[in-house]
């Protein structure tokens, strides 16, 4: 037997579940769930390897990246978006950290290249 689909149920039952919060807060929790999971975590590493390692894609990709940014209003936007994000404390917090692991990450190599301590030790 063929179901009719009535246009007007599916934009009512959207907007129960979306409009619903008891919903997002289960759909919440359900993505959250999924993405913790060790099965989804490989299958979507090993999607993105194959995805980029598609060339065809990527210089899709790259061209529709082109031709966006040579749209003004998008580029101000985009501008924008950067301006915010490089503003937020949360991402500067992490930059941070990340520049400090770096360089004791540095210093550490440094310290254990004999021939730089060499260099270090006849300047002294």
């Amino acid at each position: 037997k063929e179901l009719k689909k009535d246009p007007q149920v599916s934009k009512d039952l959207g907007q129960v579940v979306l409009g619903n919060g008891m919903f997002q807060g289960i759909m919440q929790e359900a993505m959250v769930g999924l993405v913790q999971r060790e099965d989804f975590q490989h299958g979507f590493i090993s999607m993105i390897e194959r995805v980029s390692t598609d060339k065809s894609l990527l210089d899709t990709i790259a061209e529709g990246i082109k031709k966006a940014m040579e749209d003004e209003k998008l580029k101000l936007v985009v501008k924008q978006v950067l301006i915010e994000g490089l503003a937020d404390s949360d991402l500067q917090e992490a930059m941070a950290k990340t520049f400090l692991r770096s360089v004791k990450v540095g210093i550490v190599e440094a310290l254990s290249d004999a021939e730089l301590r060499e260099i270090c030790s006849a300047g002294a």
